[in-house]
């Protein structure tokens, strides 16, 4: 055990960790006592073990999601419910339900320009017919998510191009810098943008971020948002962690967006760290990226920035003051449309916006669907799309690392594989080490870049961001970039699990969902 893993432990999180721990078994072992004494309370236990099941059985979620609940309260009735109704899904309280209310209301109600000339509207709906309809179907309930044109993409395929265009626009910002990520920590790469956000809050830029608490856990002192303050940077920890059991522990923060001035935007998969671009080397080459927005569209990773910040501050922000900045781009490479999401928790968002997203993409298809993601943990739904697609003639990619950063999620990745590959599915992995981009690109029409991975955490815990493209300019890159990775990397043809690696699977693949 390293030296950083012992102060992790020893830390504010680690003791929080154990005080959660503590509070759940004091909880559980005060209703075991009482079971042993008092009848009145087990005939209750047993009545609450059976309510707990009929709220599994009739919860709005999926089947796998299902699955591990119910065999939890059928192994241990007590501890089992008790740990459901404490973890199972994030309960608003009065207060934080009415500032959701007044936040939604003046989000709505503020203009969403689109920007969409009639003409542009029509040969979108003629080139691609059913596209802009389904988009507005699947988004229409979303006050966060809008369609821009007249924005131009920029795609970058490793995270050293992305950070050198990156430190360009944010030494360009002239009003504000938002930036939200999930992993800050100390090198080269944050020292070189602290220097630089520390030199425009003294030019009178303001500067407000974001950083996950548990994501940088192990990564950054405990105070460090106060000193980032004490410097001019308005930062801030989202989901601070605090010793009680709660779901909102597991709702973390895995956006990663930069926006400056409202008229240059960036996400992908780059945090604030030397590996992302290369600095320091963990798992061999880490190959990661993102896209660039110019233009009308920023205003949509604006409003994701400024939906996280008043979620975490409990604040209303002034909407109308950041979203002006977004004007349309005139010049070329502004083709088709896009459209920035989020995607996140109950009961913040409604459904799995990301997940309904890409099994769009993939029952859609025509010709192809490439996906790059670092973990493949999918459930039944996405895995039958997928076995779909391939068995009606869709070529279907995914490339994966072959180096992993997590092992015990490598062998729940590989463990996907099996029946993709007997129905037709191509499996990809990365030799030269890690890759943690996060893209689909189909039919050389659309394309999606963002946070969001293929996995169950991504899905229903992590808010999350994306942007999805249309006819976009940055298209074409996107293919390039997974054929030249693909060349890469190396077809898997079988998986050969280990006696030991499937047991490890066969435990794991039950819990999964909760993971």
């Amino acid at each position: 055990m390293n030296w950083r893993k012992i102060k992790l432990i020893l830390s504010k999180y680690g003791i929080t960790a154990l005080l959660i721990v503590v509070e759940v078994a004091g909880i559980v072992i005060s209703f075991m006592v009482l079971e042993r004494i008092s009848p009145i309370v087990s005939i209750l236990i047993k009545v609450v073990a059976f309510a707990a099941f009929i709220s599994i059985v009739n919860r709005d979620t999926s089947p796998e999601n299902k699955l591990p609940w119910i065999t939890i309260v059928l192994i241990s009735p007590l501890a089992g419910s008790i740990i459901y109704f404490i973890f199972f899904e994030r309960r608003l309280s009065r207060k934080n339900v009415k500032h959701l209310e007044k936040m939604s209301e003046i989000m709505s109600s503020v203009e969403k320009r689109d920007g969409i000339d009639e003409n542009v509207a029509n040969r979108i709906r003629e080139e691609h017919p059913a596209t802009y309809s389904k988009a507005m179907l699947l988004f229409h309930d979303d006050i966060y998510a809008n369609v821009y044109t007249d924005t131009k993409t920029e795609y970058f395929s490793t995270g050293e191009e992305m950070y050198a265009a990156t430190k360009e626009d944010l030494m360009s910002a002239k009003n504000f810098i938002f930036l939200e990520f999930f992993i800050v920590d100390f090198g080269v790469m944050w020292g070189e943008m602290l220097d630089l956000l520390k030199a425009k809050h003294a030019e009178g830029v303001e500067i407000r971020m974001l950083y996950d608490d548990i994501g940088c856990m192990g990564t950054l002192p405990a105070n460090y948002d106060r000193k980032l303050r004490e410097m001019g940077i308005e930062c801030y920890k989202f989901g601070r962690i605090y010793p009680n059991a709660s779901p909102m522990h597991n709702n973390r923060d895995h956006r990663k967006i930069i926006v400056v001035d409202g008229k240059v935007g960036y996400t992908g998969g780059i945090n604030l760290a030397d590996e992302y671009i290369n600095k320091k080397e963990r798992f061999g080459y880490w190959k990661d990226g993102g896209i660039r927005l110019v233009g009308a569209g920023v205003e949509g990773l604006t409003r994701l920035f400024l939906m996280n910040w008043d979620l975490n501050q409990k604040t209303i922000s002034n909407y109308v003051k950041y979203f002006k900045e977004s004007r349309p781009y005139t010049g070329e490479g502004s083709q088709g449309f896009i459209i920035p999401f989020g995607s996140g928790p109950k009961p913040f968002y409604k459904r799995s916006t990301g997940k309904d997203l890409f099994l769009n993409m993939i029952n859609q298809a025509s010709d192809y669907v490439y996906i790059t993601t670092p973990y493949l943990i999918i459930d039944n739904t996405l895995t039958e799309a997928l076995q779909n697609a391939a068995i009606r003639g869709v070529d279907v990619r995914i490339i994966t690392p072959r180096i992993p950063d997590k092992k015990l999620v490598y062998i729940m990745t590989r463990s996907s594989y099996g029946s993709l590959i007997k129905n037709g599915v191509k499996i990809y992995e990365f030799l030269p080490g890690f890759i943690h981009m996060k893209n689909v690109v189909s039919d050389d029409v659309y394309a999606v870049c963002g946070t969001i991975n293929f996995d169950y955490r991504s899905f229903a815990h992590h808010f999350e961001d994306a942007v999805f493209m249309c006819g976009a300019d940055a298209i074409p890159a996107v293919k390039r970039d997974f054929i030249e990775t693909m060349q890469k990397s190396e077809k898997v043809e079988r998986v050969k699990l280990t006696f030991a690696e499937k047991m490890v699977r066969d435990c794991v693949q039950l819990l999964v969902p909760l993971l």
